[in-house]
């Protein structure tokens, strides 16, 4: 199966792509991962300018709050956020929390489904969760053409807008519903769904079986977020 049709299969016939790495693990994941770093960088150059803005702005509003004198020696120490640092930092950072993400995700279904009986390498799994981060890569895609013919930035991602408090990034940040809902979208029950495929093609089994690893992931990933969101919320009130 070479990188076309296992282009064309991760989306009409995912079964067949992760059985057949399951059976055939290799290097195929470098498709998939050299588009999703490629859809990061279209994303960064999108959101760059306004990311940049929101920065700067956020910097005038700490230094209003400052007594003058505080203010200007603060103002010294801080430089003009340009776009062209925010890109970099995003792109960066992006790639980076790609590859945590994806060696943590296949090590952690791995690791369970050696407790459904899988025998694969790990290197089988890894593969197929680099393959089923395809919804990612678009959603990059559709967040970065909204960006930039919108002119606005996407402050409530998923269904978040439906439980969010205020329009405080901090404030929503400590909550548990409004983090849970940001997942909750058609990529994110996509990329659910293909992960379901992804253990079900290599460990074997019913998918319903197979479904508890992906959702465990989920339920982690969520609780994991709403922590490092509440943690950045105190120190940003800080």
């Amino acid at each position: 199966m070479n990188i076309l049709a296992r282009a064309v299969n991760v989306l009409v016939a995912p079964g067949a792509l992760f059985r057949h790495i399951g059976e055939y693990p290799g290097w195929s994941w470098i498709a998939p991962a050299l588009a999703a770093f490629a859809a990061v960088v279209v994303r960064g150059l999108a959101s760059a300018p306004l990311d940049s803005a929101q920065a700067n702005a956020e910097m005038r509003r700490i230094l209003a709050t400052m007594p003058e004198e505080t203010a200007r020696q603060a103002a010294t120490m801080m430089s003009i956020v340009s776009p062209e640092a925010v890109a970099v930092q995003f792109i960066v950072g992006s790639v980076i929390g790609l590859f945590i993400a994806w060696v943590a995700c296949s090590a952690m279904l791995h690791l369970l489904s050696m407790t459904m009986g899988n025998q694969r390498p790990y290197r089988a799994m890894f593969e197929a969760v680099v393959w089923a981060w395809v919804p990612f890569i678009l959603r990059d895609l559709v967040q970065a053409v909204y960006i930039f013919f919108s002119g606005r930035l996407i402050l409530f991602p998923g269904l978040s807008a439906l439980v969010a408090q205020s329009a405080d990034r901090f404030v929503n940040a400590k909550s548990l519903a409004f983090v849970a809902a940001s997942h909750v979208d058609v990529f994110h029950v996509w990329n659910v769904v293909l992960l379901v495929w992804a253990v079900a093609g290599i460990v074997g089994g019913s998918k319903v079986r197979a479904a508890v690893l992906p959702l465990l992931y989920w339920a982690v990933v969520v609780l994991l977020s709403w922590a490092m969101g509440a943690i950045g919320a105190a120190l940003g009130g800080m």
